[in-house]
């Protein structure tokens, strides 16, 4: 039995942190120019083997699934706000069984809050978090 995590993407959400570059934020900093797609992945990347270590490195197979047999893939949208709370989380696309769909919306309930996400990653981040349940 095994539940992987992988693939993980970001939602890209406008042009990085700030407004436009040359602008001050608030804070008194300028606001840095839009990443390049390269680097919010690089980011993206970072983050998420931070979660998956802190989080979700020993995600369990759903009892009834396996004993039923049950596989399957459950694409997960979070919200996670600059302080790593867990602000909001839908099923992507079609839902393969109840069981695994419960399953994985309460391994990321149970694994909020999060690590904060790098502010690259904007405020709120979005990343799509995919559950892959097999039976070996």
């Amino acid at each position: 039995m095994d539940v992987t995590l992988d693939n993980v993407q970001q939602v890209p959400v406008g042009g990085g942190v700030g407004g436009v570059p040359g602008e001050v934020l608030p804070g008194g900093g300028p606001v840095p120019p839009p990443l390049t797609p390269e680097e919010r992945e690089a980011w993206v990347e970072r983050y998420v083997e931070t979660l998956i270590h802190d989080r979700f490195e020993h995600v369990r197979y759903p009892h009834l699934a396996s004993a039923a047999g049950i596989q399957g893939d459950v694409m997960l949208r979070l919200s996670i706000s600059s302080q790593g709370q867990l602000l909001s989380m839908e099923l992507l696309g079609r839902c393969p069984h109840p069981v695994l769909c419960d399953s994985a919306q309460e391994t990321v309930r149970a694994a909020a809050p999060f690590p904060p996400p790098p502010p690259e990653l904007g405020n709120p981040c979005l990343l799509e978090l995919p559950f892959r349940y097999r039976l070996h």
